[in-house]
């Protein structure tokens, strides 16, 4: 009963975010009680078939140790930081959402031991993460099979199913890193690489409907980082084709305002034009990919480690450290200028990609002054909506400081924020070990996840579980496997 019990556990884990993106990606309090009961339940099964305590697993998993030790201290913490809180229904969703991830990484830690069954976390998540992003385009491509709503706060951009276009965009984001890593791994079946290849299509499409400038930035980043975890011609021209995929798509859609900006004439024809130039676009990644394989097979293309100049290598990481400082640059440079979000192009334009006008700033400056006014143990859980109320110097109502880090320092203080960089430190650490026994395992789950953290330290994605919880699983992928012998792949 062992192993029906553990597969059970990991297809519940793998389902769970994207059930949720299916429920406003988990948002609402009653979903993230729901979610919260399922984890505690797997992560009770995970405990009774699993020797959790025997000593030579403990020692193989010291990170992961260390970053479920500080998850509990977090979610912990955060209990206790709700008692000093200004408003008791946001403390209780904040500790909902920890009492929900904590068990999600316990539970993912203990089911994914095995390197087989690790395997499946990223084609089965890139797979989920098509499903999500597809119903979403399906609204717009086939408006009269599909029946999505349109959000007026969303101005036309692709929102459904998440409901927010900046979380729909990091998860497309994920996904095409992931798919890009599918379609690059060499160990995998070629009808794997060339339908991960095929898959950069939609999510690419769905990341320009976001118009989400910070995801596109975490993307570009993502990619660029990938390449550098995995230095081989297959793996950059994996990357490639999976840029290339997604441009195209979005270039189709990009004349069509119907489908672009959800405008209400001619959607069905547009739709279907779209649709063509789509489908177009995934034969095209998947024909490249399948010509990839086949001369890797053959031997008539270069294979094996890039030759890595320093200058090259150097580049790449600069390039990598530019992408993920701009979306921050940008948010400094609009607060000199004057120019708000109010002053930006809204809704689903391609001005909007152009410009740098946000509110972010404002935001993150209230978050660090409440910080400076607590500094240890913060406002309380969830009280950032209402210090901003108070504190706000522009006439918007905001819930969140759009940033995990300074959200958390602000109303969990310097002992939360701690906390989480700690719990983020252990994951790095497991994938800094991982990337040396075995890049081909650690790549995807490495370069996904930073693409998540980049991405959170921008926006709201801890308060959208079907998104953290994606993050949490490649986390998993990372700290439940123990060191392996495979000779290191230097470069």
């Amino acid at each position: 009963m062992r192993r029906p019990a553990l597969n059970a556990v990991r297809c519940g884990l793998l389902a769970g975010p994207i059930a949720l993106a299916f429920a406003s990606g988990g948002f609402f309090p009653h979903a993230h009680v729901i979610a919260a009961i399922a984890a505690w339940a797997l992560l009770g099964v995970a405990v009774l078939t699993t020797p959790v305590l025997t000593t030579p697993v403990l020692r193989l998993m010291r990170p992961a140790a260390i970053a479920l030790t500080a998850l509990a201290a977090l979610t912990g913490w955060t209990a206790l930081a709700a008692g000093w809180a200004p408003a008791p229904g946001p403390a209780r969703e904040a500790l909902a959402l920890a009492l929900l991830y904590f068990p999600a990484l316990a539970a993912g830690v203990l089911a994914w031991r095995e390197q087989d069954a690790a395997r499946w976390i990223e084609p089965t998540l890139t797979g989920g993460i098509v499903v999500v992003i597809g119903y979403g385009l399906a609204g717009r491509l086939l408006p009269s099979v599909v029946h999505l709503a349109a959000a007026a706060r969303a101005g036309g951009r692709l929102d459904q199913p998440l409901t927010y276009w900046n979380a729909t965009g990091a998860l497309a984001a994920i996904g095409l890193v992931l798919g890009a890593r599918l379609a690059g791994d060499e160990t995998r079946a070629r009808s794997t690489r060339v339908a991960a290849a095929a898959a950069a299509a939609p999510l690419g499409l769905g990341l320009y409907l976001t118009f989400s400038r910070g995801a596109l930035a975490a993307f570009g980043c993502g990619i660029v980082i990938l390449v550098l975890f995995q230095p081989r011609w297959q793996q950059l021209r994996a990357a490639a084709i999976t840029v290339e995929g997604a441009v195209i798509a979005g270039i189709v859609a990009a004349p069509f305002g119907a489908v672009r900006a959800l405008t209400p004439a001619h959607r069905t024809a547009e739709g279907l034009v779209v649709l063509a130039g789509l489908a177009g676009a995934a034969a095209l990644g998947a024909l490249l990919q399948r010509a990839s394989c086949r001369a890797e097979h053959e031997r008539t293309i270069r294979c094996g480690l890039l030759p890595w100049p320093g200058r090259s290598r150097g580049a790449a990481v600069t390039l990598a450290a530019v992408l993920a400082l701009a979306p921050y640059v940008a948010a400094i440079a609009a607060e000199r200028s004057g120019t708000s979000e109010r002053d930006t192009a809204f809704g689903a334009t391609n001005a909007r990609l152009t410009t740098v006008g946000s509110n972010r700033l404002d935001y993150w400056e209230v978050a660090l002054n409440t910080a400076g006014d607590h500094p240890l143990k913060g406002s309380g859980a969830g009280s950032f909506a209402s210090i901003w109320l108070r504190e706000r110097p522009i006439d918007e109502r905001v819930r969140n400081a759009h940033s995990l880090w300074l959200e958390t320092l602000a109303e969990l203080g310097l002992a939360g924020l701690a906390l989480l960089l700690v719990v983020v430190g252990a994951v790095g650490l497991a994938g800094r070990r991982g990337l040396r026994d075995d890049r081909a395992r650690a790549a995807g789950p490495a370069a996904g996840a930073l693409v998540w953290a980049l991405h959170a330290g921008l926006d709201w994605d801890w308060q959208v579980p079907a998104l953290t919880l994606v993050a949490i699983t490649l986390a998993c992928a990372l700290l439940a496997a123990p060191p392996t012998t495979a000779t290191p792949i230097q470069g």
